[in-house]
């Protein structure tokens, strides 16, 4: 706009016109420094509504990362609670069995009988209820100590005893998959601890 006008302008100048080319041209000025002036003005407020916009969209991603986290927290909290109440009903049930099996009525059974001599290595010392859901058997290796006695191999031993004798009786099996246990504690001759075998059927 203003290079047009401007060629107009140096072509009339000294004509009959030039007052009122000079007038024209000045005003064409006006109008070129006005455009740029609201050009610049709308580019701020163009400026400033693409900052909006942008604050906008982080604010709606933001809210929306925040309701995927909550969602995922009730999730994690309900499936927890359904967790509790399997674990409620299952410790129920296995309650519920247990009460089938009197461990006292069992250890009263020993009364007066111990110790009891097992076999020629073996002496049976204590059988008790530690709980209604717990037995203890402690027995006594009369001839050895635990410094000759392998450990690791004497626990495989009785461990694999156990399930070919207690595991074949109805009571004591029904009893551990009932979620009871029972523990065989040996002890050596000089009454040092030995090892505990938990009966697995």
């Amino acid at each position: 706009m203003f290079a047009i006008n401007l060629v107009t302008f140096v072509s009339g100048f000294g004509s009959v016109d030039r007052m009122n080319k000079i007038k024209a041209f000045c005003f064409s000025l006006a109008i070129v420094f006005s455009i740029n002036s609201n050009a610049e003005s709308l580019g701020r407020i163009l400026s400033g509504a693409g900052i909006v916009a942008k604050g906008m969209r982080e604010a709606e991603e933001k809210e929306l990362a925040n309701r995927k986290n909550q969602l995922e927290i009730e999730r994690m909290n309900r499936e927890a609670e359904i967790q509790k109440l399997d674990y409620q009903n299952r410790l129920q049930k296995q309650t519920n069995q247990l009460s089938n099996y009197d461990m006292y009525a069992v250890q009263n059974q020993f009364s007066g009988q111990l110790p009891y001599k097992i076999d020629n290595e073996t002496l049976l010392l204590e059988a008790k209820a530690i709980s209604s859901s717990e037995f203890l058997y402690v027995s006594k290796m009369v001839n050895h100590s635990i410094k000759t006695i392998n450990v690791n191999s004497f626990g495989t031993y009785v461990d694999s005893h156990l399930k070919k004798t207690t595991c074949t009786d109805q009571f004591w099996s029904g009893f551990v998959r009932a979620g009871g246990v029972v523990i065989y504690r040996y002890i050596d001759k000089n009454d040092s601890f030995v090892t505990n075998v938990r009966l697995s059927c």
